[in-house]
């Protein structure tokens, strides 16, 4: 008698657990069914803190003069030996998105020279900052790779040397520019200087950077 009298003073918490099992059981059907149209159960809250420690800052007295886009590509081929035996060869790639920006120091090594017919213009050579990778488009890459070598290791090291290696480009593509930077220093002149030197619309300005006879010209010393 009192087991039964016990299972009947049970029944309605069994009961409200069975209720509310069959409602979340209900709830999670219909969100399923339709979760495009109600709002979400579940919420996430992200929050990102960003550093930047500011070590030195300094002014720069120097003018732009141009800018180079490229994309620069990196193929390294990695040959070993085990004891006398060759061992497969590894090629790996980069490829980086970068930009060049150069310029020329405004605060020594100008001097002018000025006749009836032409001013010169002799000027530092073009200087570069820093490489700026887009590093969202760079590329990383084995283009061959050996059971018997650590691909991985060719790649990190690749990697790690693109720095100095863009660095080492920057000054190889002053070539390259240095018609536009030439073009960059005779408008700065012309727009900037002409008061000072009496120019005339028509005046000839000839830009000479360190180490040039004249114009594009290099001295052969």
């Amino acid at each position: 008698m009192r087991k039964w009298i016990l299972l009947l003073k049970t029944l309605p918490a069994v009961a409200v657990f069975v209720v509310i099992l069959m409602i979340a059981q209900k709830l999670v059907t219909t969100y399923r069914a339709s979760s495009s149209t109600m709002p979400d159960l579940f919420t996430e809250e992200i929050t990102d803190r960003f550093y930047a420690y500011a070590t030195k800052i300094t002014g720069k007295q120097s003018l732009y003069v141009a800018k180079l886009q490229q994309t620069e590509v990196f193929e390294r081929t990695s040959r070993a030996k085990a004891l006398w035996f060759d061992l497969p060869s590894v090629v790996v790639k980069a490829e980086v998105p970068v930009e060049y920006n150069y310029f020329v120091n405004l605060t020594a090594g100008w001097r002018f020279e000025k006749n009836q017919t032409i001013l010169v213009v002799y000027v530092p050579d073009l200087t570069s900052s820093k490489p700026a990778v887009d590093i969202a488009g760079m590329k990383l890459g084995i283009e061959k790779g050996s059971i018997l070598r650590n691909e991985q290791e060719s790649l990190q090291r690749l990697s790690q040397e693109l720095s100095g290696l863009l660095v080492d480009r920057s000054i190889e593509h002053r070539a390259l520019v240095r018609e536009q930077a030439r073009k960059s220093v005779e408008d700065f002149v012309r727009a900037w200087l002409g008061t000072a030197f009496q120019l005339k619309d028509d005046q000839s300005i000839e830009v000479r950077f360190s180490g040039e006879t004249s114009a594009g010209v290099l001295n052969a010393n």
